[in-house]
């Protein structure tokens, strides 16, 4: 982490990852991510960063979650988990770590759920995927 935005790491990193591990864990249970799960991720990430995040992202998360809800059937809260991290929490050079993150993380999910009901047919839940990324991310 570089610049202005080095206080992300100590003081909200043991708030996020809490919250976070949550968030996978009720996405696994019942393949929903709660709005105020989502709120509270972005208004800790947003109040710690304030005034300098990135809102550059806020135009591209739109259009890219688009794409993904709309062609590739990724779930709403899917999409507003990755929108908020991006745009509050992930710096600009973070962002190739936390794509690695999340790929390592969603390949893991993708394992585990093709050894335990033998097909892909199913949701596969991508918050703990995303939360496996942040830590990537914020870590490296």
């Amino acid at each position: 982490m570089t610049g202005v935005q080095t206080c992300a790491l100590p003081i909200c990193f043991p708030v996020t990852i809490p919250l976070l591990i949550v968030i996978s864990v009720i996405d696994i249970r019942s393949h929903r991510i709660p709005n105020w799960s989502i709120a509270s991720i972005f208004g800790i990430q947003a109040i710690s960063k304030f005034p300098i995040f990135n809102a550059g992202f806020i135009p591209a998360a739109i259009c890219v979650g688009f794409i993904f809800y709309r062609y590739l059937g990724v779930g709403a809260g899917d999409i507003k988990l990755l929108a908020s991290l991006l745009i509050c929490a992930i710096d600009i050079d973070e962002i190739s770590n936390f794509v690695l993150g999340l790929a390592i993380g969603g390949f893991i999910s993708s394992v585990i759920l093709l050894m335990r009901y033998r097909r892909f047919s199913i949701h596969i839940p991508l918050a703990p995927a995303i939360t496996f990324g942040f830590i990537v991310a914020q870590i490296s």
